[in-house]
């Protein structure tokens, strides 16, 4: 027997280790992440939760003149309009941040802790931006004093999850 039928006889004769599973692709590699897909459903969730908030607010701005003369329903539906959807854009990026935000804490805070802090936010949010507004600020002040203060709140609620986790 030479010595290359010996290493044959060998490699036959040990067990063989099963080859491992491929790394998922495409969408199969989408959805092994719950983590992943649960943050994307909470962006939209945050989203649509600042786009009323935005709608709340925007009603306590000066009125959006699109026509000389309008009727007061179509003043109050394009101020309703431009409202939802600034809070629905604003709240896409304001919601995708925190997530960005909640990802850099160690541990990790739990998803569902996400949504508690966007309904705090968009209360502060509005409060902020309609009060400031009364003591006689710009609505872009207003609304960005209003924002700056959700942001912090949000991140204060978000922040105090993380902690409560147990490592």
């Amino acid at each position: 027997m030479s010595a290359r039928e010996e290493i044959r006889d060998t490699a036959s004769t040990q067990p063989r280790r099963p080859t491992p599973e491929p790394p998922p692709t495409g969408w199969r590699r989408f959805f092994r992440r719950p983590r992943f897909l649960a943050e994307v459903r909470f962006v939209f969730g945050a989203a649509l939760v600042m786009a009323a908030a935005g709608t709340a607010v925007a009603f306590g701005m000066p009125p959006i003149r699109v026509l000389p003369s309008e009727a007061p329903a179509v003043r109050a539906f394009v101020q309703a309009a431009v409202g939802f959807g600034l809070g629905w854009w604003g709240g896409l990026f304001w919601a995708t941040t925190l997530v960005f935000h909640a990802r850099r804490l160690r541990p990790l805070p739990p998803v569902g802790a996400l949504m508690p802090a966007t309904w705090l936010a968009a209360t502060a949010v509005a409060a902020a931006a309609l009060a400031v507004r009364e003591f006689g600020a710009s609505p872009i002040a207003s609304i960005g004093a209003g924002v700056l203060a959700g942001t912090v709140a949000a991140r204060l609620v978000v922040s105090h999850a993380a902690r409560k986790v147990s490592p």
